[in-house]
């Protein structure tokens, strides 16, 4: 075996298995790319990052804990049905974004006629800003 190369089988080896979803075996083989004494210069470097970088708890382990959190808090989301007549479309342009009459009898877009919807005084007068 080339002893100068061990550092890059050892790297090679643990992005391998974790490509496989073998977080822990990659974790381990990273591990013992730290351990071996032949590795050395900027494989050993890569090594220790990919430990650390593995030791950690993903993100979105705290992005679905904090999901279930929302789900399970008793509060169902609230539900705003917006109505707006829509613009005919013609068939040759069938990939045309959808167009809307609103109150006022203008031409809009959805996001158009949604703040035309909240900004009307019954709907809480929204004007923009937090």
């Amino acid at each position: 075996w080339c002893l100068h190369k061990r550092g890059d089988m050892w790297y090679r080896l643990a992005v391998d298995l974790t490509h496989l979803g073998n977080c822990e075996a990659a974790l381990s083989a990273a591990e013992s790319a730290v351990d071996d004494p032949w590795v050395r210069g900027g494989t050993l470097v890569a090594a220790q990052r990919r430990v650390a970088r593995m030791a950690r708890p993903p993100l979105r382990d705290a992005h679905h804990a904090a999901a279930y959190r929302l789900m399970t808090a008793g509060t169902d989301p609230s539900e705003t049905i917006v109505h707006a007549r829509p613009l005919e479309q013609l068939d040759d342009a069938p990939n045309a974004r959808s167009r809307f009459y609103g109150s006022s009898g203008d031409v809009m877009s959805v996001e158009q006629v949604v703040l035309e919807h909240y900004a009307a005084p019954e709907n809480g007068g929204w004007r923009g800003g937090p």
